[in-house]
């Protein structure tokens, strides 16, 4: 890292980068294992790892095509962070503010969103990338040099 990001530890930019690409495989294996994926998803809104008997072949297939664009939603998503925190040596705080408020905004969206709906579940696991990845940018950003 250059003199603007001298004092950032590498190992929080390591452990950020490392969450993220783990992010976005979580990502890709919503379009690419679909099945292991909808079992996950339908144990945890449903306690069964199938989906109920009730939805049709073309219910199922919607599902399915939905958690596909999801997946590579986030694949970009998460990719497009750790292309951004590979380069916070170039301006450190403005990085880790553009990645932070974007995360923040999606979780307080998504969670409130799965809240309203009766998914309490999908914010609970929210909780699983979005602490993941604020704690280091909040420590990033603490450790950032003052402009």
């Amino acid at each position: 890292m250059n003199a603007t990001g001298a004092s950032v530890s590498r190992v929080w930019v390591r452990g950020l980068q490392g969450f993220l690409i783990f992010a976005a495989l979580f990502g890709l294996a919503l379009v690419t294992l679909q099945g292991v994926t909808q079992a996950f998803f339908s144990w945890m809104i449903f306690g069964n790892v199938t989906m109920p008997a009730s939805y049709s072949p073309e219910e199922l297939h919607y599902i399915r095509f939905v958690y596909g664009v999801l997946g590579a939603v986030i694949t970009g998503w998460m990719l497009t962070m750790a292309l951004m925190v590979r380069h916070l040596s170039l301006d450190v705080t403005w990085v880790a503010m553009a990645i932070a408020i974007g995360v923040t905004v999606w979780f307080v969206v998504d969670s409130s969103l799965s809240v309203v709906m009766g998914y309490w579940q999908n914010a609970v696991l929210n909780l699983g990338f979005f602490i993941p990845i604020i704690v280091p940018l909040a420590v990033i950003m603490r450790q950032a040099p003052r402009r």
